[in-house]
């Protein structure tokens, strides 16, 4: 599934640059804030360190912008914007 960093109906832009492709399971994750991707490392931090995908690392297959990845940051987890 796609997801939006920057959901389109908080008028985030429907651009790759602003997409990543997950499985269902990490799209509601991160829809509801419950993990988001580390803008550095493009490790998994999921709220719950001891949560079996925190530290995981994501393999991305283009360009994210790094204003995407700390809106998402920022707006769940209060820091990044």
């Amino acid at each position: 599934e796609t997801h939006h960093l920057h959901p389109i109906g908080d008028k985030g832009p429907d651009t790759p640059e602003n997409m990543v492709v997950v499985c269902q399971l990490c799209h509601k994750l991160l829809d509801r804030g419950s993990m988001c991707i580390d803008s550095k490392t493009n490790r998994i931090e999921h709220f719950d360190s001891s949560h079996e995908i925190h530290g995981k690392k994501i393999t991305l297959k283009h360009l994210i912008g790094l204003n995407y990845l700390l809106y998402q940051k920022g707006k769940f987890m209060g820091y990044g914007l």
